[in-house]
C-alpha cells in the first residue's frame, strides 16, 4: 500500500536515480573495500506467507515474485539473489550488512557451488543470534578460496522507510562501522534520556510545567531512537513483538511536549494569544494522532509521523526567527537547535538519493543533530529560568524594599524576626519637625532628607545591626544579640548622637532624632516589643520638648 507522502517520496527517489544501473551479476572477493549494491532492482516482492524455511522455499519463492523498482515505502516480503565469487588464495568472511530500521523477518541461505554445502543465517530484528548494529541488520558470510557462493535473502517488514542497500563489508572493516555506529547511536541517546532525567529531577523541585514539558521533548525522543535504533530489541528479545516500531509511534508524543514548550518557553499566553492557541491546539491534536496510531496500520501511522514532522519543523523554525526578531534571545539556543535538527532532516531526505553519498548513516545524522536540538533546548530552558529568577528577585525587591530609601520596609523586618532564634532589641525612630520640613521646603527636599539620613544610618550601623523604614519618618533598627546586653543600650544612644551630627554637617541644621528602645527579654512577641519601642520613642520626644533628654529603657 502506497500512501500519499510516501508515494511522492518514492517517486522523487526513483526519478533522482534514473539513469543508473546496478547489476545483480557475480561479484568478485577480495575488493579493496566494502561494495555497496543498491537497490534499484534489486528486490522483488514476494508474497507475505511464513518465512522459508529451507534453501528450496527461498529459491521458489525468488522465481515466482516479481521485480520492483525501490522497496521504499512498500510493505510486507521481498526476496534477492546475489552470485560471488571469490578469487583470493584466502578464505574469506565479510559481513553482509541490509540499511533497514524495521525488519521483522530477516533470512539468509547461502549454497557453494563447489560442494553444495548451505548455510543459513536469521538476522531478524529480534534474533539473538545476529551481529548488533544499530539502524541496520548483518550477517557474517564465509567464502572458501577460489568459491562461488548464491546467496538468497528474504526481508519482511511493516514499511521500509528507507531504500533496502545490501552492503558486503570486510570483516575489519564492519567492527570498525559496527563500533562506530552504535557508540554514536548509544551517546546521542544517553546525552537526551540525561538530560530528561535532568528535566525530571528540576520539576520535582521546582513543579514548573515548562520543565515537565521540556522533559517529554527530549526525553520522548530518546526513547523513540532508543527503540528505533533497534537497541531496545537487543535488551528485550520478544518475538511477538518488534520494538522498533515504538519508536514511531512515541514521536506524535513528543511533538506534542514540544509545542507545548514552545507555548510556554516564550509566554505566548500572556504576550501572544493567537499563537499560543495555535500551539495548544497543534500539541493536543500531535497526541490525539499519537493515541490513535497505537491501533492503526503502521504504514498509517508511519505517515502520520512523518506528516507531523514536516509541520512541526518550518513551524518551529519560524517560531524561533519570529522571536529572534523581537530581541527575545531565549530564541537563539531553540532557533539553533531546530535549524540543526531540520537541516539533517533534509540530508536525511537526499541521502536517499544519488545526490548525497555520506560517510555516515543518514539516521545518525538526525540523531546527532537531535541530540544536538535537545541540548539547545535545555539552553533555552535555562534562559527561561534566569529571566524568571530576575523577576522573582524584582518582585521580591519590591515587596521588601522601599523604594525611595533602599533599605528594608516592614514586611522584611518581620520575615527577619520570624527567622530569629536569637534575643534583638528594637528602636524605634522618629525623625522630630520633618512635617515643618515638607511644608517649608517642599515633600522633595523631604525626600532628599529621607534618603541621606537612611544612608547615615546604614553606614553607622553596620555590621551592629539593620535598618528599616516602616513609616512616613518613622525607622526601625534591628540589632541581634545572644543574650541581654545593657551596653546596646549606650551604643544606640551613641550613634542616634551621631547620626544627628552627620546630619548637620550635610546641612540640615534642623536634624533631630527621637527614639526609644525595646528588647525580645521585656515582650511575649514582634507586636508588643514595637508597641513598647513606640511609646518610648514618644516619651523621649515629650521630654525633649519638657526640656529633658532622658530617655526610657
Amino acid at each position: 500500500m502506497k500512501l500519499g507522502f510516501i508515494v511522492l517520496f518514492s517517486m522523487l527517489v526513483i526519478m533522482l536515480n534514473s539513469g543508473t544501473c546496478y547489476a545483480q551479476g557475480p561479484i568478485s572477493l577480495p575488493l579493496q573495500q566494502e561494495s555497496a549494491i543498491k537497490e534499484f532492482n534489486l528486490w522483488r516482492r514476494a508474497d507475505s506467507a511464513p518465512p522459508p524455511a529451507t534453501l528450496s522455499d527461498i529459491r521458489q519463492l525468488y522465481q515466482a515474485s516479481p521485480t520492483v523498482d525501490s522497496t521504499i515505502g512498500l510493505r510486507g516480503a521481498f526476496v534477492t539473489k546475489l552470485v560471488i565469487h571469490n578469487t583470493s588464495n584466502n578464505r574469506e568472511r565479510w559481513f553482509v550488512n541490509l540499511h533497514a530500521n524495521y525488519l521483522d523477518q530477516g533470512q539468509a541461505y547461502w549454497q557453494s557451488t563447489t560442494d553444495a554445502a548451505v548455510g543459513h543465517a536469521d538476522f531478524s530484528q529480534g534474533s539473538a543470534t545476529n551481529a548488533k548494529l544499530a539502524h541496520a541488520q548483518a550477517f557474517p558470510l564465509y567464502i572458501e578460496s577460489g568459491d562461488t557462493v548464491e546467496l538468497w535473502i528474504h526481508i519482511e517488514a511493516k514499511v521500509f522507510s528507507v531504500p533496502v542497500t545490501i552492503r558486503l563489508i570486510p570483516e575489519s572493516q564492519f567492527y570498525y562501522q559496527q563500533f562506530q555506529d552504535n557508540i554514536l547511536t548509544t551517546i546521542s541517546i544517553t546525552v537526551m534520556l540525561t538530560l530528561a532525567l535532568m528535566a525530571v529531577f528540576t520539576y520535582i523541585r521546582t513543579r514548573q510545567m515548562i520543565i515537565l514539558a521540556c522533559a517529554g521533548y527530549v526525553g520522548l525522543h530518546g526513547l523513540g531512537w532508543f527503540a528505533a535504533s533497534g537497541q531496545l530489541s537487543y535488551l528485550f528479545n520478544i518475538s511477538a513483538i518488534n520494538p522498533a516500531y515504538a519508536g514511531m509511534l512515541i514521536f506524535p508524543f513528543a511533538i506534542a511536549a514540544a509545542s507545548q514548550f514552545t507555548k510556554m518557553l516564550f509566554d505566548c499566553p500572556q504576550d501572544y494569544s493567537k499563537l499560543s492557541k495555535f500551539l495548544h491546539g497543534f500539541s493536543l491534536i500531535s497526541a490525539a494522532l499519537g493515541i490513535l496510531m497505537w491501533v492503526l496500520p503502521f504504514a498509517t501511522s508511519y505517515l502520520i509521523s512523518h506528516l507531523i514532522a514536516a509541520l512541526w519543523i518550518p513551524i518551529s523554525i519560524s517560531i524561533g526567527f519570529f522571536m529572534l526578531g523581537k530581541s527575545d534571545y531565549r530564541a537563539k539556543y531553540y532557533l539553533v537547535g531546530n535549524l540543526t535538527y531540520g537541516l539533517a532532516l533534509a540530508y536525511y531526505v537526499l541521502s536517499h538519493t544519488k545526490l548525497v553519498n555520506g560517510i555516515l548513516l543518514p539516521e545518525l545524522v538526525v540523531l546527532l543533530a537531535l541530540a544536538v536540538d535537545c541540548i539547545c533546548i535545555m539552553l533555552s530552558l535555562s534562559e527561561w529560568i534566569h529571566l524568571q529568577q530576575k523577576e522573582y528577585y524584582r518582585s521580591y525587591t519590591l515587596s521588601r524594599i522601599d523604594p525611595l530609601t533602599q533599605v528594608g520596609n516592614r514586611h522584611l523586618l518581620s520575615e527577619t524576626l520570624d527567622k530569629l532564634s536569637s534575643a534583638y532589641y528594637l528602636t524605634f525612630i522618629d525623625f522630630d519637625n520633618f512635617k515643618q520640613l515638607n511644608d517649608t521646603q517642599g515633600h522633595e527636599q523631604g525626600d532628599r532628607y529621607l534618603i541621606e539620613c537612611a544612608g547615615i544610618m546604614q553606614r553607622n550601623l553596620q555590621g551592629a545591626g539593620d535598618v528599616f523604614r516602616t513609616g512616613g519618618d518613622e525607622f526601625i533598627w534591628l540589632i541581634v544579640r545572644k543574650q541581654n546586653d545593657k551596653n546596646v543600650l549606650t551604643k544606640i544612644s551613641q550613634l542616634i548622637t551621631q547620626t544627628e551630627q552627620e546630619l548637620r554637617q550635610a546641612g540640615w541644621q534642623q536634624a533631630s532624632l527621637s527614639y526609644g528602645v525595646a528588647n525580645s527579654y521585656e515582650s511575649v512577641n514582634l507586636s508588643e516589643c514595637l508597641s513598647l519601642a513606640d511609646k518610648r520613642m514618644y516619651e523621649h520626644k515629650r521630654s525633649k520638648k519638657e526640656g529633658t533628654t532622658s530617655v526610657k529603657q
